[in-house]
């Protein structure tokens, strides 16, 4: 084959030698050293979940939450409360990102009551998981480098893992083929999950590195991101990336804030806009459109039937694929999977989340940039994969915990540390 099967797994080693240290300054400058601790271990952990030689079951699951639960009683209970600035507004778009699971799978249970009861604790676990989650963020200081440095770090530890998988690599297929006679799948189970969280990393780095550091973990996503040939992902970093650089450009000559009637109109058409586009794929595709994945949205369109409103639940596409009326594939759509698991009420949750993330802004010049980028990778890479299952227990669900983070350090979340500020007074909030 060829060498990038070491390549990639030593350039990752190195990647994370050099920025560890960071990690640990951030969780050093930190207001609560505990949470952050806590969070710095956690974003990696959830990617591990995706990780191949790391079984993605239900009871990794509830060791995360158990841990989550312990880490929050010690951190209520024996530390002295962080005051933030979370105000009611801010708290009920916070708490928007847990109700989308809740609500998912209460219509599961509605539309499927023959579920067994342990299926459906399982299925439970990620909206507990998301409401412990989300009541540590609110009460805790917090800075938007501690979760992007995470991120980096915890795809760079999969990338190492790679050392250790049965096989780093996948044969080609009658749809693609990547530049070194295979697909590159790594550390995970499949290409395209090593590309969807390359390139989020990829954006990541953008923010929270700089010099020769960014320099060289930008090199390495981007070379996982190349051997994959996974176009969506290539794509969604590009367009996250074009959305990071052009924010800098416009948030450095504007300032960005929650009133600002340009962040406005641009969290709202990108939100509304890729929604659509979304909507408009599933709707619209042709059999054999985008490696066939338009058999499976008609497929689950016609499913579907007329109850767009709350969807089906997430276990009726499982039965609907052991009796052949979809096809044996999860939707390959983020925006598919939302409307078939919770309808139309799901999607829009989420689309207004995203929204208000946009708008988490007023953290400081890259701050905001990565937010902006970040949401805009998502919705592009969930037009043709599922970034988030809401009722599951993988690695997807380090998508809605980087948002509440997100949300949780813009205006109505947490506010930098007096001693942070005077350290990095260049990345103070821009204003007018």
């Amino acid at each position: 084959m060829t060498n990038v099967e070491l390549f990639v797994p030593l350039l990752s080693l190195i990647s994370v030698m050099l920025v560890i240290n960071r990690l640990y300054h951030e969780i050093r400058q930190s207001d609560d050293r505990l949470v952050a601790s806590f969070i710095s271990l956690l974003i990696p952990a959830i990617l591990l979940m995706n990780s191949s030689i790391v079984p993605a079951n239900i009871t990794y699951g509830v060791m995360l939450i158990i841990v989550a639960l312990f880490v929050l009683i010690i951190d209520l209970s024996v530390n002295k409360k962080t005051s933030t600035n979370v105000t009611g507004r801010g708290r009920s778009a916070i708490l928007l990102i847990s109700i989308i699971p809740l609500w998912m799978w209460f219509v599961n249970i509605l539309q499927n009551p023959e579920l067994p009861y342990l299926l459906l604790l399982g299925r439970l676990l990620p909206g507990i998981f998301l409401l412990v989650f989300t009541n540590l963020v609110i009460n805790t200081r917090l800075s938007w480098r501690l979760p992007a440095l995470s991120f980096v770090v915890g795809s760079l530890f999969v990338n190492i893992t790679a050392l250790f998988a049965a096989s780093a690599w996948r044969p080609c297929d009658q749809f693609k083929c990547g530049p070194f006679g295979a697909l590159y799948i790594g550390g995970y189970n499949t290409e395209n999950s090593l590309a969807m969280f390359s390139g989020a990393a990829f954006i990541c780095s953008l923010a929270a590195l700089s010099g020769y550091r960014r320099f060289l973990i930008c090199l390495t996503f981007l070379l996982c991101l190349f051997a994959t040939e996974s176009r969506t992902s290539q794509l969604a970093t590009l367009f996250g990336t074009a959305a990071f650089v052009m924010s800098t450009l416009i948030i450095n000559k504007t300032g960005w804030r929650r009133k600002n009637v340009w962040a406005i109109c641009f969290a709202l058409f990108s939100t509304l806009s890729l929604s659509l586009v979304g909507l408009f794929l599933i709707m619209t595709s042709e059999p054999t459109s985008l490696s066939n994945r338009g058999n499976t949205w008609i497929a689950g369109i016609r499913a579907l039937g007329d109850a767009w409103p709350v969807g089906l639940g997430i276990d009726r596409w499982v039965f609907y694929q052991s009796i052949g009326i979809v096809p044996p594939l999860f939707p390959h759509s983020e925006y598919l999977i939302l409307i078939f698991g919770g309808g139309i009420f799901a999607l829009a949750l989420f689309a207004f989340i995203l929204f208000k993330t946009i708008l988490a802004g007023n953290i400081g010049l890259l701050g905001n940039a990565l937010i902006i980028g970040f949401v805009i990778y998502s919705l592009v890479a969930g037009l043709t994969e599922v970034i988030w299952n809401p009722l599951a227990l993988d690695g997807g669900l380090v998508f809605p915990a980087m948002f509440l983070l997100f949300l949780a350090s813009g205006p109505g979340g947490a506010t930098l540390s007096k001693r942070r500020e005077r350290r990095h007074a260049e990345f103070s909030p821009v204003t007018k």
